[in-house]
């Protein structure tokens, strides 16, 4: 008596699973693909009206000519800081190196 409870409840189970499987391929995917494909334009299309429009009003233009320039500089400075921190590093392994030759010499001695 069990196992045939067991075979209703597992028969049950399986078709809600079937129907949730069917819903989702059938209707979820199609439509998520649908966005994947083309969200990207309707957003990039809304988007560059928007900025656009916003570019148009008096004085914005520039304002992100000057913003530009500035990041640019921030871009340049920070390249420099990096290849500082890099010979810095650099030169304190070489230093470290040059020390360590020398206790080998003093020992050596």
């Amino acid at each position: 008596m069990n196992i045939k409870k067991d075979v209703t409840n597992i028969k049950s189970d399986y078709t809600r699973l079937a129907t949730v499987y069917k819903t989702i391929n059938d209707l979820y995917i199609p439509k998520a693909d649908a966005y994947f494909k083309f969200s990207g334009k309707l957003l990039d299309a809304e988007f560059n009206q928007m900025v656009s429009t916003l570019y148009a009003k008096a004085g914005v233009a520039e304002l992100v000519m000057e913003r530009d320039k500035v990041m640019d500089e921030i871009r340049e400075l920070s390249d420099q800081i990096n290849d500082h921190n890099n010979n810095i590093v650099y030169w304190h392994d070489d230093l470290d190196r040059c020390q360590g030759i020398l206790t080998n010499i003093a020992l050596a001695s």
